[in-house]
């Protein structure tokens, strides 16, 4: 399932990024991955979570990254 389909069902409160990634999707109290790459990112790493982001058309962008909601899929 894509971000754009999943939004259809879930209300996006917030998102949460790590090194210029925004890596889950935060739907009120609970956590959604999306499908990245994290390889190079090491473990242990600290997520930062804003509820300032924007969604326009099919672009999710928060602290200057940005995500293609109709080609980025959802961790299933």
């Amino acid at each position: 399932m894509t971000i754009k389909e999943f939004l259809q069902d879930n209300s996006l409160t917030a998102v949460e990024t790590v090194d210029n990634l925004i890596i889950n999707l935060v739907c009120g109290e609970s956590l959604y991955g999306i499908d990245v790459d994290t390889s190079n990112i090491p473990s242990g790493t600290l997520t930062t979570r804003t509820t300032n982001f924007t969604l326009t058309d099919n672009t999710l962008s928060a602290d200057g990254i940005s995500v293609n909601t109709e080609t980025t899929n959802m961790l299933g």
